[in-house]
């Protein structure tokens, strides 16, 4: 009798444990490490103008383990010309916003020409973030991270030749696109375990 009110309230302990340890799961902050400007050429720059890869910083809180396998993202474009009249930037904001949805892989895309501006929706698979972002213990800030690692070398270099394709063959020059890319970083069975914010620009410099 003694031994099963023992494993009795062991058990209530651990769920109460369980409960009040919930707000401990590891939550991931992916924040731009600077603004980024990616050329008509595909070369990409950081704000002071070197040539450079789109990083993120990483911070970590909690400990018990949730591990993102998708990374579910809002690429916005607001299209800014001193070049392209009101109609010519309404066919841009159409066909770059298919372009992109068709070329990334993404889910869907909407645009509005009324604020010039274009959304695509889509998702990036993780195969291996702890690793990627070289968490091997709990720590609070790894520091900058390559996107690349993060996302995968072949869709980080896709996502900037399609950038850099877009300001090349859609935009006339002395045309740039400001980009901002968010998302949600979710584990296998849709708890979202983290957040992306990145900002870059899209330049087709003037001649």
């Amino acid at each position: 009798m003694k031994g099963r009110f023992i494993r009795r309230a062991a058990a209530v302990l651990t769920v109460a444990l369980l409960f009040t340890l919930t707000g401990c799961m590891l939550k991931f902050t992916l924040t731009g490490s600077d603004s980024y400007i990616v050329y008509s050429d595909g070369k990409v720059e950081n704000s002071d103008f070197e040539e450079d890869v789109m990083s993120v910083d990483v911070e970590v809180t909690g400990f018990i383990p949730a591990i993102p396998t998708v990374l579910e993202v809002e690429l916005e474009g607001l299209i800014m010309s001193m070049s392209m009249d009101p109609s010519e930037i309404d066919l841009a904001l159409d066909t770059i916003s298919d372009y992109l949805y068709d070329f990334l892989g993404f889910d869907s895309c909407t645009f509005d020409v009324v604020t010039d501006t274009f959304v695509v929706y889509g998702e990036f698979t993780l195969s291996d973030f702890l690793g990627a972002i070289g968490m091997s213990s709990p720590e609070t800030d790894l520091g900058s991270i390559q996107l690349s690692k993060i996302i995968g070398t072949d869709a980080y270099n896709n996502f900037i030749t399609r950038i850099a394709y877009v300001s090349g063959n859609y935009t006339d020059p002395a045309t740039s696109i400001d980009y901002a890319l968010t998302g949600a970083l979710k584990t296998s069975t849709g708890r979202v375990v983290g957040s992306l914010e990145l900002w870059f620009d899209g330049l087709n410099p003037a001649i």
